[in-house]
């Protein structure tokens, strides 16, 4: 699905120069990255895990359903750590060998 963010992360409707999130407060310093497996398993557990939450919403018909707000906000978290995981993934490739 295209968002229409760009290389920044920010898309049309939030310009980068806003601090709306934790992610864009915070730098990931380039030095000592730690493992690389253990750093990209974390990001895509924590997406699986918000999607896995959002599929029980969907699957079961008679609970109570989460407010549109409450959806979007697991939306949103599933995007974000996506994308630090391709942020990850640029700055590891770019890393020298």
């Amino acid at each position: 699905m295209a968002t229409g963010n760009d290389s920044t992360g920010a898309g049309p409707q939030c310009p980068s120069k806003w601090l709306d999130t934790p992610e864009r407060v915070f730098a990931v310093s380039t030095e000592n990255l730690g493992s690389p497996f253990d750093l990209l398993n974390c990001v895509l557990l924590r997406a699986h895990a918000v999607i896995m939450l959002l599929n029980a919403e969907f699957a079961d018909e008679d609970r109570d359903k989460l407010d549109e707000q409450i959806v979007l906000a697991a939306l949103w978290d599933i995007q974000a750590n996506l994308e630090m995981a391709q942020v990850f993934l640029r700055r590891l490739d770019t890393k020298p060998r």
